[in-house]
């Protein structure tokens, strides 16, 4: 698959692959400082397309890198059948992909505009939720090793769009009461709540914590707003009336840290 090294300094040969994900700058910035240190000839991987034009399937910043030092690019031609799923993963032989890595490939690679991976790129941008709290409210399944190879291979399904933003509406409605409303642990557990086989009546708290504002501080893990959730939900009400909310991995699928 792999033929000899060749070197050129014509940087307009090279393009870049759309469904890459984007250049880091930062990581360029620290590949610069490196390589003025010591050079080595690590060859980039391209492929030729139709247009003659040298597509970057692995080394991208090293390219950058290169042409901001105006250092001749060496490199190497692979075959024009690797896809975008062997690029990407001969991308993270050099440095590990994040899952917003992963995120922006697929939206550049996916030709629905409405598809689900756009669909998790726009609620991403709506709502600004950590990735967990999104996989959570989007796919209805809480983000653990199986949700996330999912993810990574383009597995994902959108369960109930207009569920989710209705959730997530309400998690932002939470500003008026609280500064803690952005905080990842505590959206988890209003998440995990809302999960539950008895689910939050959101306005019941919503009203519940306007009322005691007090009863909710800052923790440390979901588990523990969870405590406050429910003191909080349940606070001057009668016994009959009481509902307790459980994070118990084993009964809703919370992944708590």
């Amino acid at each position: 698959m792999l033929n000899k090294v060749k070197s050129t300094k014509n940087y307009e040969l090279f393009e870049l692959v759309r469904e890459n994900r984007n250049v880091n700058f930062k990581h360029v910035d620290k590949l610069i400082e490196s390589m003025k240190t010591l050079d080595l000839v690590v060859p980039i991987l391209v492929r030729k397309n139709s247009n003659s034009k040298l597509s970057i399937v692995d080394g991208q910043h090293r390219f950058e890198a290169s042409k901001r030092l105006g250092r001749v690019i060496h490199y190497i031609e692979v075959a024009n059948k690797i896809n975008v799923k062997q690029m990407r993963q001969l991308n993270e032989n050099q440095q590990k992909w994040s899952m917003n890595d992963y995120l922006t490939s697929y939206v550049k690679s996916e030709e629905d505009p409405q598809g689900p991976y756009h669909t998790f790129a726009w609620f991403t941008n709506r709502y600004k939720f950590p990735f967990q709290i999104n996989i959570d409210l989007l796919c209805n399944t809480p983000m653990q090793a199986t949700s996330m190879s999912a993810f990574r291979e383009g597995n994902i399904t959108i369960k109930d769009l207009p569920d989710a933003i209705e959730k997530a509406d309400f998690i932002v409605s939470l500003k008026k009461y609280t500064k803690l409303y952005s905080k990842r642990s505590f959206v988890l557990a209003l998440v995990i709540a809302m999960r539950n086989s008895v689910s939050l009546d959101r306005e019941r708290f919503r009203n519940q914590l306007s009322n005691h504002r007090a009863d909710l501080y800052k923790c440390d893990s979901a588990a523990q707003y969870l405590d406050c959730i429910n003191v909080i939900y349940n606070k001057n009400l009668r016994i009959k009336d009481r509902v307790y909310f459980n994070a118990t991995q084993k009964n809703n699928g919370a992944y708590i840290k």
